[in-house]
């Protein structure tokens, strides 16, 4: 990069997929395939599905794959404001630190979301 090129993020949204679209994405990583995971973390009408599909994803034998499902974990709970078991959250989480130590800053990110969340959702129930 030379010093005249600025550096800059820039936001692209998930497009939505069927869950037909994405499930085949996922499943066999091809391109999109991250994309397909965030999909139905945001946008699937189920938050049992989605949250069992980024669970089951953190599996997956593809790198991308598992570290798009390591992220939609948090974003889903978080941001999204998904409905999810977040003990079975955490508990695929730590494994998947586990298995993968690559993923262990991802992972701990999604962790802090989750507990962010619990605690947001705690907080209105008591009011």
């Amino acid at each position: 990069m030379s010093t005249d090129e600025r550096c800059e993020l820039s936001y692209e949204a998930i497009p939505r997929m069927s869950r037909e679209e994405a499930v085949v994405l996922i499943e066999s990583g091809a391109d999109g395939a991250a994309e397909a995971v965030y999909s139905i973390a945001l946008y699937d009408d189920s938050d049992s599905f989605a949250a069992q599909l980024c669970i089951a994803a953190l599996e997956s034998p593809f790198p991308l794959v598992r570290f798009a499902a390591t992220g939609a974990l948090g974003e889903m709970a978080l941001h999204a404001g998904r409905h999810l078991d977040f003990d079975e959250a955490k508990s695929s989480l730590l494994k998947t630190a586990s298995a993968h130590p690559e993923l262990s800053g991802r992972v701990g990110d999604s962790l802090d979301d989750l507990e962010m969340a619990k605690q947001q959702r705690t907080k209105k129930r008591m009011k």
